[in-house]
């Protein structure tokens, strides 16, 4: 029974869907067709009119520097900032009484040159 209204099910509206499907697409082809049609037969015409030059607003031109120093500045600390020092992670263990000591970081001991 099942099995019948399935087979009805997809061989009614299968075509249908498909039928559907195929006249959009011939449509959606058929309207590209004539925009392109109208462009060919649009004349071309350049424009050789000078634009006015307009100068950027004040406020642009401030936001803009102020964007530029303080981007300027927060360089210039980052490469004076020291590096930090070298450390290790020295994972948990148990030390010589048995007791577990948790994973911790120890800074390296500086190397004279």
């Amino acid at each position: 029974m099942m099995r019948n209204l399935l087979v009805v099910f997809v061989f009614f509206f299968g075509p249908a869907i498909l039928m559907l499907i195929a006249r959009s697409l011939l449509f959606m082809l058929r309207l590209w067709w004539q925009a392109r049609q109208a462009r060919a037969r649009e004349t071309q015409v350049i424009d050789v009119t000078p634009v006015r030059h307009e100068r950027p607003s004040r406020a642009f031109v401030v936001v803009a520097i102020v964007l530029g120093i303080v981007s300027a500045v927060l360089a210039y600390q980052a490469l004076n900032t020291k590096p930090a020092p070298k450390r290790i992670y020295v994972p948990a263990h148990l030390d010589a009484q048995g007791k577990v000591v948790p994973g911790h970081w120890e800074t390296l001991p500086r190397q004279q040159p």
